[in-house]
Formats: structure tokens, C-alpha cells, sequence
């Protein structure tokens, strides 16, 4: 049995390797901030230096 809920496998399949267009880019102290929007959502990815990405979302 997976530890991942549909949810999040629903967003490793919009983020996971895919170069999605984003509205607003910032870097700073080695981290990037993307904000994306997709359907009727905005997206928060935030890539740290070592290469994880956390998906926050906001509907």
C-alpha cells in the first residue's frame, strides 16, 4: 500500500518532470518559488537548494 493520497498523486502528475508555465518566478537563498495556475487554482511550488519541491495550493 502507497503512503500517497489521490490528491497528492494527482499533483505529481501535473509537476513531476513537466516545465508548466508559470506566472510568477522569485528566487532567493538558493530557493525557487513558481506560482502556477491551473483550472480555477493557483499553485505554490517551492524548489528547495538539494532539488525537493513542495506543491502548496490555494483555491
Amino acid at each position: 500500500m502507497s503512503g500517497i493520497s489521490p490528491w497528492a498523486a494527482a499533483v505529481k502528475q501535473f509537476f513531476h518532470g513537466q516545465d508548466l508555465p508559470a506566472l510568477y518566478t522569485r528566487e532567493m537563498a538558493g530557493y525557487t518559488f513558481r506560482v502556477h495556475r491551473l483550472g480555477n487554482s493557483l499553485w505554490i511550488a517551492v524548489t528547495c537548494p538539494k532539488g525537493m519541491q513542495v506543491i502548496l495550493n490555494q483555491q
